[in-house]
Order: structure tokens, then sequence, then C-alpha cells
């Protein structure tokens, strides 16, 4: 298990589902705001932990390297190994509707202008850092299977029933489009990398 998750994503691209499953799972969530991510305020006993930031967050671009350089310098991560990424994303024609419309963006050209720099951000910081991508559609669409998959891959125990109880507690309102069985789980062996 990594010492630090960080959920990082476009706007509207599923950045609170993704930390809300983490959470759901047994990872302690981050105090983030507006202003900064406490980071300065981590202890050793705080680990793992999952911090959510959104590219532009609150209007400002993260820089990946200054935002974890408290971590570092208190040695309560020492490399880059301890530090896993999940980035969300999503069809960019509903994140540009949800980002005009929970106003992230004023106007749909914004917020593909955001999105569009937003993975070039992440992508750029991230290149030696372990990640997964996290297909919010695909998640929404079939959750069960998904989200057995997310998280047997960042190597979370978590059983069927659980997921089907997290699934149900987290209640996203695009859950309500999943038509399928949740008591039918396949085995989350034939979804492995």
């Amino acid at each position: 298990m990594k010492k630090i998750y960080l959920v990082l994503g476009g706007e509207s691209c599923g950045n609170h589902l993704a930390t809300n499953l983490l959470v759901a799972a047994g990872i302690k969530r981050g105090t983030t705001t507006y202003d900064d991510i406490k980071l300065e305020e981590v202890k050793e006993t705080d680990f793992p932990i999952v911090y959510r930031r959104s590219f532009p967050h609150g209007g400002e671009w993260c820089n990946l390297h200054k935002m974890l350089k408290p971590l570092f310098e208190k040695k309560l991560i020492t490399k880059w190994e301890e530090v896993f990424v999940i980035v969300p994303v999503r069809n960019w024609f509903c994140s540009i509707r949800s980002a005009v419309k929970r106003g992230h963006s004023l106007t749909a050209q914004q917020a593909l202008d955001n999105l569009k720099r937003a993975y070039k951000e992440i992508f750029s910081q991230i290149k030696y850092i372990d990640y997964m991508i996290f297909p919010y559609d695909e998640i929404v669409n079939n959750p069960p299977e998904q989200i057995a998959f997310f998280y047997e891959n960042i190597s979370l125990k978590v059983s069927p029933k659980q997921i089907i109880e997290i699934v149900k507690k987290i209640n996203n309102p695009n859950f309500m489009h999943y038509s399928g069985n949740y008591d039918g789980m396949r085995p989350t062996e034939r979804y492995s990398l």
C-alpha cells in the first residue's frame, strides 16, 4: 500500500468520486481547503492518506512537487514510490457541461481550454510517479465491477459485499443509471491486469 494517494484530474471529471471511493475503502481523507492542502500538518500516523486536487483548483494551477515539499522536508515521504496518483477522466462533453453548471468555468470554451491544459499539466508532473486512470463514465455505468477493478489494481483489499455497500453509501446520482444486479458481481480476478 502507498503512503499517499493523490487524486488529480480536470474539473468535473470525477475527482470527488475517486476520493470518496478511497475513503470508503479505509484511506484517510486529507484536509483540503480552497486555499491550501494542509500537508504541513500531516503526521506519520496519518498514512495512508488521500488528497484531491482539481486542475485548476480555485483558479490556480497546482505544482505537485511544491505541494508535496513539506512531506519530503519532514521525511514523511522519502521517495516518489510512496506516492500513487489516480487520474480521473470523463467524457469531455459531460465535464464541460458540469464545469459550467457548477461555476468552475464561465463558458464552455473556458471549460474546454481548462481540460486541455489540465491533462497536459498533470501528465507532465507525474511522469516518474505510479498512476492509474480512473474512468468516471465506466465506473458510474457499471459500478460494482469497475470499482472492484479499481481497488484491486491499487492493491486495496475490498470484498464484493463491501463494494456493494460502498456503492449504496456513496449514492452518486449517476449510479442511478446502472441497471445491473449488485448481487451478481463477477469475480474481480477476471479483470486483473
